[in-house]
This record gives structure tokens, C-alpha cells and sequence, in this order.
């Protein structure tokens, strides 16, 4: 099938005959977790003071809706790296997660008083936990690799005489 309809099976589909891997299925986990995260933010803000990660006031900004589309987007990027089982960038959002989101996003805008204390609370605790349950599976995903060391010999064994 080529054309949008080959495009869109590309973007979305996993290929046929393929099992996706333990991270990949946990990628996929984690982006449907920040998309219905970011939904809500977005579209039912008001739920957010009923369980404490914000006030009344914070929640009905259009910062807050804002922030619920950008962590809607994030989460799409977990969705495709799952479907395209990347364990590249699962092992670079455990990086991020640990060290970026609380070292420049939650300490910084909580000490600037730009977002409230629960949501603060929430994703300083939540983003790490989440990457250190992924660095978990990422171990144990790659603790069968290793190193090859492939010689002359093994070429000419296999292949033949090389010229």
C-alpha cells in the first residue's frame, strides 16, 4: 500500500509478524499515561484541585491547559518510540527524566512560584520513577549483549576469501 494511507500505516501500525520488546511495551504504557495526563489537564483542569496538585485558580489558567497539550505531545513521543521499539530513546529519556526535569523544570519553576506545589511534588517524584523503572527494564533488555569480536578469519570462515 503506498501513498498517505502506506505513510500512515508507517507512522502507526507495528510491522507484521513483529513482537515488540518488555521497554517497548512499557514506552508505550508511558506515552498513554502522559496522554491521558495531558488530556486532562487540558480539557478537565478543574479535576486537578480535587486531588491536591493544584489550586483552584492555577488549574483554570491558560498556563495549565497549555501544559496539558505539552505533556500530551510528550507522551505521543513515548507512543511511537514504543510502536518503533526504540531503545534509544528510552535510554535517553531515562537521562532526561532523572536529571533535566527536576534539575530545570520542577525546582526552577517551583522556586520561581510559576507552578503549584503538588504538581511539583507530583512530577519531581512521578518523571524519576517512571525512568528508573525503564532503566530497570533497559538492563535487563541488553544485559544479553555484548561485545563481538569479529576477525579476518571469522569473514573467510563464513564468507569466503576476501579481496
Amino acid at each position: 500500500m503506498g501513498g498517505f494511507f502506506g505513510f500512515v500505516t508507517d507512522a502507526f501500525c507495528i510491522e507484521s509478524g513483529r513482537r515488540l520488546s518488555t521497554l517497548a511495551k512499557w514506552s508505550f504504557i508511558q506515552g498513554g499515561i502522559y496522554i491521558v495526563l495531558g488530556l486532562l489537564m487540558e480539557f478537565f483542569p478543574a479535576l486537578f484541585p480535587a486531588i491536591f496538585l493544584s489550586d483552584q485558580k492555577k488549574a483554570t489558567e491558560g498556563w495549565f491547559r497549555a501544559f496539558g497539550f505539552a505533556v500530551f505531545y510528550i507522551g505521543l513521543f513515548y507512543v511511537f518510540a514504543g510502536i518503533a521499539d526504540n531503545s534509544k530513546f528510552a535510554a535517553a529519556s531515562i537521562i532526561m527524566r532523572i536529571i533535566i526535569v527536576p534539575g530545570l523544570f520542577v525546582v526552577p519553576l517551583y522556586c520561581m512560584e510559576a507552578i503549584p506545589g503538588g504538581m511539583a511534588v507530583f512530577f519531581g517524584i512521578a518523571d524519576p520513577t517512571l525512568a528508573i523503572m525503564t532503566l530497570i527494564l533497559y538492563y535487563r533488555q541488553h544485559q544479553h549483549v555484548t561485545t563481538v569480536d569479529i576477525t579476518a578469519h571469522d569473514v573467510e570462515e563464513d564468507y569466503g576469501t576476501v579481496q
